[in-house]
């Protein structure tokens, strides 16, 4: 099974795979490594606007973050569903 289950609106079809993690702090670039095998899997399913691939991971106390998986990298979601900020680096000290 290429994700652990799909949520069906009617604009949209979210497929999410969910991974348990010791730490959900974390740069993109180390949960695309870390993360490899599931978001090679939901990137078998085609990349449209109606089709949302998505990473859900979870802390052993719960705390959740979720990405959406875009063809040009990952893209970290609010809870709402919609793409967050993304911030900017802090000034160099």
């Amino acid at each position: 099974m290429l994700a652990d289950f799909s949520i069906t609106l009617p604009v949209c079809l979210a497929l999410v795979k969910i991974k348990r993690m010791r730490y959900v702090r974390c740069t993109l670039q180390w949960l695309e490594r870390e993360a490899y095998n599931e978001l090679t899997d939901l990137k078998m399913y085609p990349s449209s606007t109606e089709i949302s691939r998505e990473l859900w991971i979870c802390s052993p106390d719960h705390c959740w973050r979720f990405f959406r998986i875009c063809d040009t990298g990952l893209c970290e979601l609010g809870r709402d569903g919609m793409p967050l900020p993304q911030k900017s680096p802090g000034p160099v000290a």
